[in-house]
């Protein structure tokens, strides 16, 4: 079998015995022992629409308050600064979107800070990932008694996880996702748990742990190499959600002092929550000697999370809801 040289120092077989992404693992290699700092600056136009829905259509049917959480749709725009230093990366990512009003207020917007040790076994890297936003919009809600009412809300968002990556593709790792929202919530007796005894709208707060894993495409080289690469991301998790709220404890008070709830139950129990992400893209990237690169990129991304609560006591409180975030985006990188 014969021996050549790649890079400065890096050996590889003859070309049937490797694949390309034997290749690319090995400029990885180069690339991360060569001295000095690496950095990347980004610009993302996203053209995010967001949902988010009550999920009580499925239990109570026209009986369910309609729910409208108004939010206009309007491309998001993001700037993102990564840098690495041999076995490690680092990044921040920041986010706005605007609600398409004349009065400048932001529909969504937050910060992300990103950690990455590659290496930290063979074929093995560790990635921690924290988010916290805030999101905004209008909402208004009409009963089947014609009964209509219309407010703004703020949602703010607190998400923290870690993963470790075999191989650069497969994952498993934690998630915290702290949430909290005004919503529609429903007391039932659990004797009749399709029909809600009382129904109105409330701030609520959630707490969920995950456990998810991931699969992703062979991560390019750090500093890419020239010509149009394709990429994909999917994540998925499931978990359990701690639900908390002023209006939660009053009405559990109110039912346990009127006898209608035993001293150790619940009024709303731990809900079961699912999460899955997913992103498409392809780029192309151009060198200008040395280590600069401009890297023009398109792709769409999808993410969606999921909570559904059960009824166990006498008395329950439910409010199920499904957040979405999807749609296309484009960006400009240049990197040094």
């Amino acid at each position: 079998m014969g021996v050549g040289v790649l890079g400065a120092g890096l050996t590889y077989a003859d070309s049937s015995d490797l694949t390309a992404a034997d290749v690319g693992r090995e400029v990885v290699r180069e690339f991360q022992s060569a001295p000095g700092l690496w950095a990347d600056v980004e610009a993302v136009a996203w053209w995010a629409d967001w949902k988010q829905s009550s999920l009580a259509a499925n239990r109570f049917g026209t009986n369910a308050i309609k729910v409208d959480y108004a939010i206009a749709d309007a491309p998001a725009y993001e700037g993102r600064a990564k840098f690495g230093w041999k076995w490690l990366r680092t990044g921040i990512d920041y986010v706005q979107q605007a609600q398409g009003g004349s009065d400048g207020a932001k529909a969504v917007t937050y910060l992300k800070m990103a950690i990455d040790v590659v290496d930290l076994l063979p074929n093995l890297e560790f990635q921690y990932r924290r988010t916290q936003g805030s999101f905004s919009g209008v909402i208004i809600g009409a009963n089947n008694a014609g009964l209509t009412g219309t407010g703004t809300f703020e949602s703010i968002y607190n998400d923290q996880e870690a993963n470790l990556i075999y191989a650069g593709r497969w994952g498993l790792g934690y998630r915290y996702v702290g949430y909290a929202i005004p919503q529609d919530l429903y007391v039932v007796n659990t004797a009749s748990p399709n029909t809600a005894v009382i129904a109105g709208f409330q701030e609520m707060a959630y707490r969920g742990h995950f456990i998810q894993a991931l699969f992703q495409s062979e991560p390019p080289p750090i500093r890419d190499t020239e010509g149009v690469h394709l990429s994909y991301r999917v994540k998925a998790g499931y978990g359990l959600v701690q639900p908390t709220g002023a209006f939660l404890d009053q009405t559990t008070a109110t039912l346990r002092t009127g006898g209608f709830i035993g001293a150790g139950e619940s009024l709303m129990d731990r809900g079961t929550a699912w999460h899955l992400e997913a992103e498409f893209g392809a780029d192309e990237t151009w060198r200008f000697g040395g280590r600069n690169i401009l890297k023009l990129g398109w792709g769409y991304r999808y993410q969606r999370f999921e909570a559904t609560f059960g009824a166990s006591g006498t008395y329950a409180m439910l409010g199920d809801f499904r957040t979405e975030f999807r749609g296309p985006y484009g960006y400009v990188r240049w990197g040094f």
